[in-house]
């Protein structure tokens, strides 16, 4: 019988496209790794916009205006909730669910919204009371009365406060040995 030496090589064999399926997997990721980056960048610049500049503004340029500038962030906030509340997707889903089903969770996001404006406020005022753009009537009051500086002071001390471990009712051995020991190192620092 003869023997070919090539029969080897001629079978018919399934043609891996390696290096065409490794571009395709790299040309996924770096698409979805720069979309990631991308969306993430926009989403700080429209915080940005939305949640900083307005504060830096109504602290400083328009400290005149705030309760006009108030004024028109309600209206403008209830004009949206009217036009979203009338849109059938949300009839729908008002229809289907009463209010009693509505499950909370642990979490309160409007303790958070909180803390996060007192610490925003607290450092534009801090960085802006030297400035002459920054209202004389929000500083610390030097003699009598109240400033927004003074006031801030209280709803900072709420704002942690009201996420503090024993608020929470969380209280444990651990707890207790870790807050007498920072209490004994600070007694001993300003001793």
């Amino acid at each position: 019988m003869f023997y070919d030496k090539n029969a080897f090589y001629r079978e018919k064999r399934p043609k891996y496209k390696t290096p065409e399926k490794l571009f395709e997997l790299y040309k996924i990721f770096f698409e979805n790794l720069l979309l990631n980056f991308l969306v993430f960048r926009l989403s700080l610049l429209v915080e940005f916009l939305a949640v900083i500049i307005p504060v830096q503004l109504l602290l400083t340029h328009l400290s005149d205006f705030g309760p006009h500038c108030l004024f028109l962030f309600v209206l403008t906030l209830w004009i949206l909730i009217n036009i979203q509340l009338r849109s059938n997707s949300v009839r729908k889903i008002k229809s289907q669910v009463t209010i009693g089903e509505i499950s909370m969770s642990n979490r309160r996001p409007f303790i958070t919204y909180y803390r996060a404006y007192a610490n925003l406020i607290t450092a534009i005022s801090i960085l802006a009371v030297d400035f002459k753009i920054y209202p004389r009537e929000f500083a610390k009051t030097e003699t009598y009365g109240t400033g927004l500086m003074d006031v801030g002071v209280g709803g900072f001390l709420i704002a942690n406060a009201i996420v503090s471990p024993e608020a929470r009712g969380i209280t444990s051995s651990d707890r207790l040995e870790q807050s007498l020991t920072l209490k004994c190192c600070l007694v001993v620092l300003f001793h």
